[in-house]
């Protein structure tokens, strides 16, 4: 069985935007989640999580509460 890289969670940063943006991809085409630009990303990157396994974004998530009950996990 092939060993697979550790991956590391820390704070997302906004040089990071693009690999978050092409993450999101798939789930922005199937309306899972709402279009984000990678501009609007970096500037909201303190509140990304990612994690990185051999020097690659490989996963993200971020919680945003917007009141009023309503809430969007990213």
């Amino acid at each position: 069985m092939p060993t697979l890289p550790t991956a590391t969670i820390r704070p997302a940063r906004p040089e990071d935007a693009g690999a978050i943006h092409v993450l999101f991809g798939p789930f922005i085409e199937k309306g899972i989640v709402l279009d984000r630009t990678e501009a609007e990303i970096r500037q909201r990157a303190g509140d990304f999580l990612v994690a990185e396994a051999a020097g690659a974004i490989v996963g993200c998530g971020a919680l945003m509460d917007y009141g009023n009950g309503l809430q969007e996990v990213r």
